[in-house]
Order: C-alpha cells, then structure tokens, then sequence
C-alpha cells in the first residue's frame, strides 16, 4: 500500500504551485509591455543610452533580490566559484550586448508585436545550435515530431516575415533583420550558459553577465553620445525609461523564481504567450495591425516552437 500523504502537503504543493504561476505569469508580462516601453520613449533616448539606464536598474534589482533571498553560506560557497568563469562570463556578456542592441535598435524601426513574435525564433536558433554543440540532442533529428514541428515553424518564420507590410509595422527589412539577429544572440547565450556553466544557477549567471554587460554600455554611450551624456527628456520619459528597467530586471527574476516548482517545460511554454499579450497591448497603445498571413504564421511559429520545447526537454 503506498503511503498516505497528508493533506497539508498537498496543500502546501498546490500554494507553490499557484504562487509558482503567479510569478510566471507576472513574468509574461513584464517581457511583454517591456518592448512597448522602450518604443514609447525612443525619440528621447538613443538606443546606447537606454541600454545602459535600463541594464543598470535591472541589475540592482536583480542582485538586491538574490542577496535577500540567500543563505549566506551557500552565497559564499557561489561566489568563491565564479572567478574561475571571468573569461567566459565576459564573452557571454559580450553576447547579450549584440543581443539587446540589435534588439532594441529593431523596436526604434518595428513595432514590439512583431517584433516579439519573430523573437521566438530564438528557440529554432536555439535548436540548430544545440544540435550542432550538445551530443545528448543530436538524437532528437530521427523524431519525426521533431521534424515536423521545426518545419512548422521555419514556415511559421518565412510567413510572419513575408506576409504583409505597414509603414513601421512588419515585414522584411532592416527591423526583421535586427530581430533575428538578437534572437541568435541570444540562443548562442542560452545553449553556452547549458554547456558552460552547469556548477552555477542560471539566476546567478544571468546577474553575473548583465553586470558585465553595464561597462560596454556605458562605453558604447560614451563613443555616440557626443558629449551629451544625458539626454534632455522631459520627465515623463525619464519615468516610462525607469519603469523599463524595472519591468525588464522583474521579467526575468520573477521568471527564474518560478523555475524551481513549475519546472523549464512548462516555463518554457507558457513563456510563447509573450508575443500575444505584446500584439494585443501594440494594437491598443501604438495601433499595430498584423496582415492575416502575418497573424497565421505567428500562429504556426508558436505551436512549432511550443512542440519543440516539449520535445527537446522532454527527452533531454
């Protein structure tokens, strides 16, 4: 007979569990309106500036939450671990630099909804790699699900790319391009953090990188500003950028908080809800309309993308 599990467990397990979805779910959001809130402040702010502004606070944020919530003996015991990754950590951050340039420099050309459904991409990009550099994977090519939901979605690309255009709005071109560019950046970023980087929590890496990454930034700044270090805003842009990197250090500590209990997968998946809520706030704020074609390939690109996940983690 298996044993009898008290009800104050599963109680409890149901608590984390909604507690877990909530931060999930809070986590969707918070990626979702953050390109909206970069676009809206774009005539105010170059692209170098908001960068360093927004990596800056999401980075106080996030270490102000890790040092809240660690033991002091197991932060110890990490940190004693991290001078041995210094020459990698920088090459990562060196990533997410290319990554979040490119990106933002896509939403100042293309509006946040397509710009955030072609970032899906990042798990095809994301695939390809860790079938080229993860061995345990390369098995996963004889699934025929596999195979088919990786041409769903590359078709799902080539129809959310091709399929319609507005002035600002979609299509091939420059802001597609950017998009697809950081979607490598940062499925490059991922795959490396899985190989390289097994001893650290993915939390802690991520804090660690985007640390690093602060000092290009202000580098980069410096070189295109022109002497005009802060940029003349009126103060309901400097409110809208501070919220950004808020909302964009909070997406990502909310989403690595409800890892533990919900598990990648299930993260992983709910996570393709992104783009929807990013389509549906551009419609209301910024008056983004989707060609149908644009909409169906969106469409096709997540379930592809959502079978991809389920398959890849399943059987990793």
């Amino acid at each position: 007979m298996p044993p009898v599990v008290p009800a104050a467990v599963h109680t409890e397990a149901r608590s984390n569990r909604t507690r877990a979805l909530l931060l999930l779910f809070l986590s969707i959001l918070c990626l979702a309106v953050s390109p909206l809130l970069i676009r809206a402040v774009k005539d105010s702010f170059l692209v170098s500036f908001q960068n360093l502004f927004r990596f800056s606070l999401a980075c106080c944020l996030l270490w102000a939450c890790a040092a809240g919530r660690a033991e002091p003996a197991g932060l110890r015991a990490l940190i004693r671990k991290i001078p041995a990754f210094w020459p990698k950590l920088t090459v990562l951050a060196l990533v997410i630099y290319l990554h979040q340039t490119f990106f933002l420099a896509a939403v100042y050309r293309i509006y946040p909804g397509i710009a955030n459904l072609l970032l899906q991409t990042t798990v095809l990009f994301s695939t390809f790699l860790a079938l080229a550099f993860l061995p345990e994977e390369r098995g996963l090519i004889r699934n025929t699900a596999f195979q088919l939901s990786l041409l769903a979605a590359l078709a799902g690309v080539v129809l959310t790319i091709t399929g319609g255009f507005q002035p600002g709005g979609g299509a091939f071109g420059p802001g597609a391009v950017l998009v697809l560019l950081s979607a490598l950046c940062w499925s490059v970023y991922s795959v490396a953090v899985k190989r390289l980087f097994v001893s650290l929590p993915a939390s802690l890496t991520t804090s660690l990188v985007f640390t690093l990454v602060v000092p290009m930034f202000l580098l980069s700044h410096l070189c295109v500003c022109g002497g005009d270090f802060f940029p003349r805003a009126d103060p309901a842009g400097w409110l809208i950028l501070a919220l950004s990197g808020l909302v964009g250090g909070g997406g990502y500590l909310f989403y690595y908080s409800s890892l533990p209990v919900l598990g990648v997968t299930t993260a992983a998946s709910l996570s393709l809800l992104i783009p929807l809520v990013t389509g549906l706030l551009s419609f209301l704020v910024f008056g983004e309309i989707l060609a149908p074609t644009q909409l169906t390939g969106g469409a096709v690109l997540i379930a592809g993308c959502a079978v991809l996940i389920r398959i890849r983690l399943r059987d990793a």
